[in-house]
């Protein structure tokens, strides 16, 4: 038997890309705690040019200048100002599939 584990992240917003994708470099996530939203970290490996628009469609009228995360986060190798803020209202969504302990 086989269970899945399911994390959604709130996508709070994304950073300027280099180069072919310097529109979108990789998108910031969240995790949900009883005081607000904290940064999970950072994805942007294996999207494609169209992934980048679709998501630059749906994020661009989210935009909004200030951080919604309770502190804002100090990302290895991104300026605060190649980060532009969303509205935390999509979500990237990790499922696992795990064994459970018998």
């Amino acid at each position: 038997m086989k269970l899945r584990d399911q994390e959604d992240f709130p996508i709070v917003g994304y950073t300027r890309g280099e180069g072919r994708r310097a529109k979108l470099g990789a998108l910031v996530l969240a995790r949900r705690e009883q005081d607000g939203l904290h940064w999970a970290g950072n994805v942007g490996s294996g999207l494609g040019d169209g992934d980048v628009d679709t998501l630059l469609a749906a994020l661009r009228p989210l935009e909004r200048v200030t951080s919604p995360l309770v502190r804002a986060p100090r990302m290895a190798r991104v300026r605060a100002a190649d980060v532009t803020w969303v509205e935390p209202v999509l979500a990237a969504v990790d499922r696992r599939e795990r064994l459970p302990l018998l």
